[in-house]
């Protein structure tokens, strides 16, 4: 990091670009004690906390939400227990789901399963003031959806105010291919954005993304909530982060621009 590996020196740096928030989807990974100290610092610093995954890779890997095994049930609703304590913790608003299905399973029945868990889940999670957030992706071996419509079609069934999507501009991408297409066809069940470019996953504004016009419609719409930067980075270079700084601030600018060019226009 900028100012050096301590989670100290990377909140400071934080502080100083001005940022709102700090992502550490892991963090619950990383025992109590680093759970505690990283919600101190951000409270101390006066910074939001991004989204937390609802439990560690090995166990995103077991295709729990797609089960109606008593014993599988009673294991993930745990996870999502945790993960909401860990997210209340931390000041987050956000638990990150990643489902995975059995390859060989019958569809028809995972997804009735995976939209039963995710209700129970979602009631769990909003006990605790905590939405959960599915996170359509390509990333993983075995996911459970190959499309953002996909988890659009279960969340609207599952018609629950706590259970929601994820949108990474990398990953829906990917995914729909029209960015802004899927920025509007799906705006109505988003708890959360996450930037990444295209291809590779890389620093926003360094790819093939059009990210001013998404960023104005999302000022347009009036979203106040974080969004999260989610990526690699174009090269190994020691300078890489400040440019990707300048990116942003480049974004930011015409987003902004774009967003009042839109106010003038009404």
């Amino acid at each position: 990091m900028a100012k050096g590996p301590s989670l100290e020196a990377q909140i400071e740096f934080a502080v100083e670009q001005g940022f709102a928030g700090i992502l550490s989807p892991w963090i619950s990974s990383q025992g109590d004690g680093a759970v505690r100290a990283f919600g101190a610092l951000l409270k101390a610093n006066h910074l939001e906390a991004g989204c937390v995954v609802y439990t560690s890779m090995e166990q995103v890997m077991q295709p729990l939400w797609v089960s109606d095994a008593s014993a599988d049930r009673e294991s993930l609703f745990k996870q999502i227990e945790s993960a909401a304590d860990t997210a209340s913790e931390i000041g987050s608003h956000v638990v990150a789901i990643l489902a995975v299905g059995e390859p060989d399973g019958d569809r028809e029945e995972q997804l009735a399963n995976f939209s039963e868990n995710l209700s129970r889940a979602a009631d769990v999670a909003a006990e605790r003031g905590i939405v959960l957030g599915v996170e359509p992706m390509l990333a993983l071996p075995d996911v459970l959806f190959r499309s953002a419509m996909g988890v659009a079609d279960a969340l609207r069934s599952v018609n629950h105010p706590s259970a929601r999507m994820i949108f990474d501009t990398g990953h829906i991408a990917q995914m729909e291919r029209d960015l802004l297409g899927a920025q509007e066809l799906f705006r109505d069940l988003v708890c959360l954005y996450q930037l990444a470019d295209e291809p590779g996953r890389t620093e926003p504004g360094s790819g093939t993304l059009e990210f001013a016009p998404f960023l104005a419609r999302l000022m347009d719409e009036g979203y106040d909530g974080l969004v999260e930067l989610e990526h690699g980075w174009s090269r190994e270079d020691p300078a890489i982060e400040e440019t990707g700084l300048n990116l942003l601030r480049q974004l930011d600018s015409r987003a902004f621009d774009d967003g009042n060019a839109k106010v003038a226009g009404k």
